[in-house]
């Protein structure tokens, strides 16, 4: 019952660090997709920004006014700026959730580590099957009763759990 019970609680560490394993890759796959995304949106950006100030040229350019300087010019360079600081803005908000999914791959990561099925689980479970070994009758083991019988000596010894008896 005691080995069943030790192969069992290793098997569940070992599923959970491997679900815990699996999430971490999980998490910097969609950390590498926010970053893509991030770029996307910021050519998204760029394309939009340029449409924009192609736009711009061609009214000012129908209107007759010379965009080379002067107001017209201004305008066009504010298209430019925000066109920037759009773009800088997605990389940002991009970079700051792939940090977050980062950070939750840590995690996953060192839950992985501690679901390790270790040398202290393996102990719990030698110490459980000895237990019940000397409890159904095994012998052996420092838990429980035993008795031994010296015939050259005629010492016969006896231990019920901490307290040993030698007598004759």
């Amino acid at each position: 019952m005691a080995a069943i019970s030790a192969y069992t609680t290793y098997d569940a560490k070992k599923s959970a660090q491997d679900i815990a394993k699996y999430n971490a890759q999980v998490a910097e796959q969609e950390a590498q997709e926010a970053e893509r995304a991030g770029d996307l949106e910021a050519a998204r950006v760029r394309r939009e920004h340029a449409r924009l100030a192609g736009q711009q040229r061609a009214q000012f350019s129908a209107n007759g006014i010379d965009f080379s300087d002067g107001s017209a010019a201004d305008a066009l360079d504010q298209t430019d700026f925000f066109s920037q600081v759009d773009q800088a803005t997605a990389k940002t908000n991009a970079a700051k959730q792939a940090w977050n999914l980062r950070a939750r791959k840590a995690g996953y990561e060192y839950e992985a580590a501690v679901q390790r099925p270790g040398f202290s689980s393996l102990l719990a479970g030698a110490s459980s099957v000895a237990s019940s070994w000397s409890r159904y009758g095994g012998g052996g083991s420092s838990a429980g009763s035993y008795s031994y019988n010296d015939e050259a000596s005629g010492m016969k010894f006896s231990r019920t759990g901490a307290d040993v008896r030698a007598r004759r």
